[in-house]
């Protein structure tokens, strides 16, 4: 995957692998109808910033416009990903932008505290779940790849 030169590229990635997780994890308790605090719906609201943060990358690439939704860089980083794990999941990359707007649109339901179906619901679980194991990838990859630090023994006459 990835190769990342410095932390703040390694922090970004492991921000990114926490908040898929965490709101893949909140999905699944609206799924099973179980309680949810403010917070796990300030989680799916982020949720929504990130996959305006995908579309940024989609508008980048594709050079299309999407309202409410300026082309950036770090979009294009975690667009990338995005495309993974739509190919990883079997999905249509025929209109993405049409389906990641989708999801977006209901993420800001979830957020509302609106109800969506339990199709809805699994669909965005699948997709956080894998967007967040994709990052995750990119963690361990990168942990195997650094060199180990040696000491260096010096000898002195």
């Amino acid at each position: 995957m990835e190769n990342y030169h410095n932390s703040s590229e390694k922090s970004n990635v492991f921000k990114y692998a926490m908040l898929a997780t965490k709101i893949s994890q909140t999905i699944n308790q609206i799924d099973m109808n179980k309680k949810v605090d403010e917070s796990g719906y300030a989680i799916i609201k982020r949720g929504t910033e990130l996959l305006t943060r995908i579309l940024e990358g989609s508008c980048l690439i594709e050079k299309k416009t999407i309202t409410g939704v300026k082309p950036s860089q770090e979009g294009l980083f975690v667009y990338g990903h995005a495309l993974s794990a739509f190919e990883k999941l079997k999905l249509s990359m025929k209109d993405i932008n049409s389906l990641l707007y989708k999801y977006r649109e209901e993420i800001i339901s979830l957020s509302a505290k609106e109800e969506l179906s339990k199709d809805q619901l699994n669909e965005l679980k699948r997709f956080f779940t894998e967007l967040g194991n994709l990052f995750y990838e990119d963690l361990q990859q990168e942990i195997f790849k650094e060199p180990k630090k040696q000491s260096l023994n010096f000898c002195y006459k």
